[in-house]
């Protein structure tokens, strides 16, 4: 019953969406190349999948965005870590990692295809390059405030730092590093995107663009809609995923 009342909520808001859109493209108040009718982008996304184009486009972007945040997560990881364990590396850290942050990704795609071209690597270095700055931000921010009764335990423990990561810093700051990360492979689907509209010869994005040229808009409606269902998709496998990572935070918010 507790599945079935936090399902009906979300499923009576796409309904309301869908119905509101039928409705309006029904009356013929907007011309179908603004506004297509959801059959025609229903039938749209069936033809794509059926001719293998889309489903193609699906798993190129989604190979350079798994691609990408690997590569984010494996260089934020230790950086974030040492940074929010050291006040001294945090000070040399931040202040770069901040001016980063701020700038633009649209606005160094056109550079790093310079660099490195239309190929998948261009596409991969947007992604590190919006993702990267974030993930350090969050992940030192989680073990900086990890709260300092658990360090002073680890020290009374005679712990090394080693075990005092693993056993005791790392499950304090783990959950909110995973919510971090939901958030952040987000921004990796947005950024490859951009990505993509500027510079590739496949990929959703690619799709939309070309589909956008020859005013296929029912193709453009159905490449964004496949966009948000999949961030969608992984999003409700990572908070699925959850308790079984973290079973001690589900245990705690039980007995709470």
């Amino acid at each position: 019953m507790a599945t079935l009342s936090g399902f009906l909520p979300a499923l009576i808001s796409f309904l309301a969406v869908f119905l509101l859109w039928s409705l309006v493209t029904a009356t013929g108040a907007i011309p179908d190349v603004f506004l297509p009718s959801p059959h025609s982008v229903l039938e749209s996304l069936i033809l794509g999948f059926l001719d293998g184009s889309l489903l193609k486009d699906t798993a190129v972007s989604a190979a350079r965005v798994f691609a990408g945040f690997a590569v984010s997560l494996a260089i934020a990881i230790p950086l974030g870590l040492v940074a929010g364990l050291h006040d001294k590396t945090r000070r040399f850290v931040e202040p770069l990692n901040d001016f980063i942050r701020y700038v633009p990704v649209p606005a160094i795609v056109p550079l790093i295809i310079l660099w490195f071209g239309l190929g998948n690597t261009s596409q991969v270095a947007v992604i590190v390059f919006g993702t990267l700055p974030q993930l350090i931000v969050l992940i030192s921010d989680a073990i900086s405030r990890v709260p300092q009764y658990v360090r002073e335990v680890c020290e009374s423990l005679h712990l090394r730092s080693t075990e005092a990561l693993w056993h005791a810093v790392l499950p304090c700051s783990g959950p909110q590093i995973y919510d971090g990360s939901r958030v952040a492979i987000g921004w990796a689907w947005s950024y490859l995107l951009v990505a993509e509209i500027v510079g590739a010869t496949h990929g959703l994005g690619q799709a939309i663009v070309v589909a956008q040229r020859f005013l296929q808009t029912p193709r453009v409606v159905a490449a964004i809609l496949l966009v948000a269902f999949i961030g969608l998709a992984i999003d409700f496998v990572m908070r699925k995923l959850y308790p079984l990572v973290f079973p001690w935070v589900s245990e705690i918010r039980q007995a709470a």
